[in-house]
């Protein structure tokens, strides 16, 4: 299952904020809430790059980085998303984000570069250069962030009836302070002005038709022509857009007159590459064996253009091809044993496109059986019999053994309903279950324990020891009764001590008492594994999987988890068969669990 910040923003379209991870989804109203808290905090990071500019943090580079990292994860989802046909106001809101980051990054970066040769000044020639082209990069990067922040103050979204505006007074506020900063920046470089002419670039490695900016810069000199691939293009403005048609390096400079000569830039190479595509998977990421499984992908490029061309389709070794139609493709796939298949999508590329590829893998695991059984008294006597009845839940044709105290006892040919007898020859307690060791099939399964006290019939014991006694001679049965008493009692205190230990495990077992319902049935585990193993009550689903990987029940943990998304987040109605598997997992860890 596909589970991204995109498919979040997409429920919270839907879905309350407020207690979001356990409340009935089924009873929310439509709203862009969720959207709006979302994108407000990335406002407030975004707040917090620009104090971290404005306090020349070393670490704001790394916090830019995620800010912008996230925002086109966003718009990569989005994409995705709208593609497949589900529509949300998060296309609407995402573009300017992106611009925001993108320009908070690049002022960031260039700020580095800038503070690094203004502090080496008197100590290289070329240092002034390299700070003088930062600096300008740098106000580049303000306008950029200036305009995203006007376009991200007039996106409208809605709470029902009443309109939701984003708050960017803060931000204008801080980019008012980092205009301050690159004025004082200037004012450092005044003692090392530059005559002549200087060309700045806002990207030298854009892709194929990505629009940069060319900027200009010049002092006591007059800008005549810009030159692109030594074609001369006249200077109207010190600013100019340009976007480039062939892969490769193109040179950039510019020609100014000072005193009736010619005076010559610097020479920018840029180099134009392909553009980047991208392939996106999605399938359910659990299955049963024998079972199809649908993987939808879709092909598109930087710009979000979908693509149609042929990709190449391999499943566990196997290659075919596939053509894509508006960039988009669908096959399915299934396993005839349990285990991963592994599944990669590749495209190749063309002249103006490069390649790209993606993959996943689906584990495909036998059907999940239960075993219950019950007996119709738990205490009896030495050589008393104890009857048995018990159920298997699942379509099985094969053996099943009962185990006494870890001891095969019987084995037993059953297909449902079974019963058998167990008769006990010695006192003490004994622990009995069924057990199912598994077929190619089915995954192996245990019943639930059932214990078992055994008494040793002291009544018919003591008959035989008068009898005996009164044989032999007065004497020995006045030892026999003195050391009677000391048995009764210690026998008494052995039967006492195990009848706590089978109230203590009916006590256990009744809390296996599992709830009829997907929500409350998994609410039930995840507060008692939380308890269990001292985990955050705020954990997600799969944060709380993440968690307890390592766990011998991590794979049924897994099919719960499958099972809860689907019913929970997907809003997918569970069949019966699989209804069945999800408390039975339930059941089975909830079991493990108590007995740590």
């Amino acid at each position: 299952m596909r589970i991204t910040p995109i498919l979040i923003l997409l429920m919270l379209t839907l879905l309350p904020v407020d207690g979001i991870r356990h409340e009935m989804y089924s009873k929310a109203n439509f709203s862009d809430e969720g959207i709006y808290l979302y994108f407000s905090d990335l406002i407030k990071d975004a707040e917090e790059c620009l104090d971290g500019f404005l306090n020349e943090d070393p670490n704001a580079l790394n916090s830019s980085i995620d800010l912008h990292r996230k925002v086109k994860t966003i718009e990569d989802e989005c994409r995705f998303y709208m593609a497949r046909g589900v529509k949300s106001n998060v296309s609407i809101v995402v573009h300017p984000f992106v611009s925001l980051s993108k320009g908070i990054l690049n002022l960031i970066r260039y700020q580095s570069v800038f503070l690094k040769n203004v502090y080496e000044l008197h100590k290289k020639n070329y240092t002034a250069l390299n700070a003088r082209t930062a600096l300008i990069c740098m106000k580049s990067s303000v306008n950029e962030i200036n305009d995203s922040i006007n376009d991200i103050e007039n996106v409208v979204l809605w709470n029902e009836t009443s309109k939701l505006y984003f708050d960017v007074s803060d931000l204008k506020r801080k980019l008012k302070d980092v205009l301050d900063l690159i004025a004082y920046y200037e004012s450092l470089l005044e003692g090392f002005e530059i005559e002549g002419i200087l060309v700045v670039v806002s990207d030298k490695n854009p892709y194929l038709y990505q629009e940069i900016t060319i900027q200009v810069y010049a002092r006591n000199v007059t800008p005549t022509t810009l030159f692109i691939d030594k074609i001369g293009y006249e200077i109207k403005s010190y600013t100019i857009k340009k976007s480039f048609e062939e892969v490769g390096e193109h040179e950039i400079y510019a020609e100014g007159v000072k005193d009736g000569k010619i005076v010559k830039s610097n020479v920018v190479k840029i180099y134009i590459s392909k553009i980047p595509t991208y392939i996106s998977l999605t399938s359910r990421s659990v299955a049963f064996i024998n079972e199809k499984v649908d993987i939808k992908g879709f092909l598109y490029d930087y710009y979000g253009k979908p693509l149609c061309a042929n990709v190449k389709v391999r499943i566990d070794g196997e290659e075919n091809e596939l053509r894509t139609y508006n960039g988009s493709f669908k096959f399915n796939v299934t396993k005839s044993y349990e285990g991963f298949l592994d599944v990669s999508v590749s495209y190749a590329g063309n002249e103006t496109h490069r390649g790209s590829n993606a993959s996943l893998s689906i584990y495909f695991s036998r059907f999940l059986i239960s075993i219950s059984i019950d007996a119709d008294r738990t205490q009896v006597n030495v050589n008393e019999t104890v009857n048995f009845v018990g159920k298997i839940y699942g379509d099985v044709h094969t053996p099943i053994y009962i185990i006494v105290n870890s001891k095969v006892v019987k084995e037993l040919n059953v297909t449902d309903c079974f019963n058998f007898t167990l008769n006990f020859s010695k006192p003490g307690r004994y622990v009995v279950f069924a057990y199912f060791p598994g077929d190619p099939l089915h995954k192996p399964a245990k019943s639930n324990k059932i214990g078992i006290i055994v008494k040793s019939g002291v009544k018919n014991y003591l008959y035989y020891l008068l009898s005996v006694a009164f044989v032999v001679s007065v004497i020995l049965l006045l030892a026999y009764a003195k050391r009677k008493k000391k048995d009764e009692e210690r026998i008494e205190l052995k039967e006492e001590i195990l009848k706590k230990e089978v109230k203590e495990e009916t006590k256990e077992l009744k809390r296996l008492d599992i709830p009829n319902d997907v929500r409350e049935a998994y609410r039930m585990l995840f507060e008692e594994l939380s308890i269990r193993y001292n985990l955050k009550r705020s954990l997600t689903p799969r944060e709380l999987l993440k968690a307890l990987r390592n766990e011998h029940f991590a794979e049924k943990l897994r099919i719960v988890t499958e099972l809860h998304e689907r019913n929970v987040y997907g809003g997918v109605e569970l069949k019966e068969e699989e209804k069945r598997i999800y408390f039975e997992c339930i059941r089975y860890i909830l079991s493990a669990v108590m007995r740590i």
